[in-house]
């Protein structure tokens, strides 16, 4: 075999496909030395994939281009061959919110936006949200979700 490829990756369902992968022997019926490297945080993924202590990593797309265009500190050039995990996000919220936003199910997300414009309308202060990275699909997702609902960011988000 060649030299080992060290994948970076997350104990997340995001991952799940390239363990698969790897416990399954797909790799090595390639002829690919594949070791896995589980990483704490996304900021070590990106910065081993910089720094070259990773070869290759399961990680946020739009995280791959801030590495690449140096947005982060340091960059390097890396290229994004694949997705792996497609339509799994959800906007999480308390059960309180919840029933205030979407009483009834089948809302579409934009009657559950303005909802959360209302909501916001009678509050005296930003709503808070949390996202698992700035670069990350997550964050990009919501702020698309944020804007089309009519909520601007910061003053009410």
């Amino acid at each position: 075999m060649a030299t080992a490829l060290t994948i970076g990756l997350l104990r997340l369902t995001d991952a799940a496909p390239v363990i698969v992968a790897y416990e399954h022997g797909l790799f090595a019926a390639h002829g690919v030395d594949v070791r896995l490297s589980v990483e704490p945080s996304w900021a070590n993924v990106a910065d081993k994939l910089t720094y070259g202590r990773l070869q290759a990593a399961v990680m946020l797309p739009p995280l791959a281009f801030a590495v690449s265009l140096g947005l982060r500190g340091a960059g390097t050039p890396l290229i994004v061959p694949m997705a792996l995990s497609l339509g799994g996000n959800t906007v999480t919220v308390s059960c309180a919110l919840a029933e205030a936003l979407a009483p009834e199910t089948g809302m579409d997300a934009l009657a559950i936006g303005a909802r959360l414009r209302a909501y916001r309308a009678g509050m005296d202060r930003p709503l808070r949200f949390a996202v698992v990275h700035s670069f990350s699909t997550h964050n990009l997702l919501l702020k698309y979700w944020l804007a089309a609902s009519g909520l601007a960011q910061p003053a009410d988000v």
